[in-house]
C-alpha cells in the first residue's frame, strides 16, 4: 500500500477473494491509482491495465490483485483492494 494508507475494513472471504479498504489523503483519482499501482509493483505483481471514469474511479488491474480508487470524504481517497 502507499506510504500514509490506513486500512479501516475487509470483506471476505468469498471463496478465494478478499476486499480490503484503506484511506489516504489526496483529492486526485488518477494520481492515487498510480501511486497505490506503484506500491503493488514494487511488490512484485505484475501490471495488466489501468483504465479510470473520472470524477467517479480510477482502477488499476495487476495479477491477483486490483485496487480501485475513489472519493472518500473532503480530502480523502478511498483504495479498494481485492485480493483473488
Amino acid at each position: 500500500m502507499p506510504a500514509g494508507a490506513h486500512v479501516y475494513a475487509s470483506e471476505g472471504p468469498f471463496g478465494k477473494t478478499e476486499r480490503f479498504y484503506a484511506a489516504v489523503d489526496g483529492t486526485d483519482l488518477i494520481a492515487g491509482r498510480d501511486q497505490a499501482a506503484d506500491a503493488l509493483a514494487a511488490a512484485g505483481f505484475k501490471f495488466l491495465r489501468s483504465d479510470q471514469e473520472p470524477p467517479v474511479e480510477a482502477e488499476a488491474h495487476f495479477d491477483g490483485v486490483s485496487v480501485q480508487v475513489a472519493t472518500l470524504c473532503d480530502g480523502k481517497l478511498r483504495l479498494r483492494y481485492t485480493v483473488s
